[in-house]
């Protein structure tokens, strides 16, 4: 929820929140993606993986497999961090999706705003 509050703070209006939970499995993440890309009214999307009891290369992947099924035209960052991180970044960075790797959820939601406002000019 803190995701939300930072979207909010920062001038953007959320339009859904979902958490995967723990056992957040290729297919799992990869079906939550295909219902937010199928959310009338989505301009942007960003999203928050932190791989403790989760493993980042499978949530990566179910993104990933996504990225490459639907070829979305909506802006995505993804910020991610924890088990199985660099294969997780190496998956997204291979179709140029931007990543937040270090930084903090504000940084990752002032970069989806940036690249929106780049798309609309």
């Amino acid at each position: 929820m803190a995701s939300v509050d930072i979207i909010s703070i920062l001038g953007g209006r959320p339009a859904n929140f979902l958490d995967l939970g723990g056992n957040a499995t290729v297919e799992k993440t990869a079906s939550a993606l295909r219902i937010v890309l199928k959310t009338p009214g989505i301009e942007g999307i960003l999203i928050n993986l932190f791989g403790g009891i989760n493993n980042c290369e499978q949530m990566a992947r179910g993104i990933a497999n996504v990225i490459d099924e639907m070829k979305p035209d909506k802006k995505i960052v993804v910020k991610m961090r924890g088990h199985s991180q660099e294969s997780g970044w190496h998956l997204l960075e291979s179709r140029q999706i931007p990543l937040v790797k270090f930084g903090t959820t504000e940084e990752a939601v002032i970069l989806l705003q940036e690249l929106m406002q780049k798309e609309e000019r």
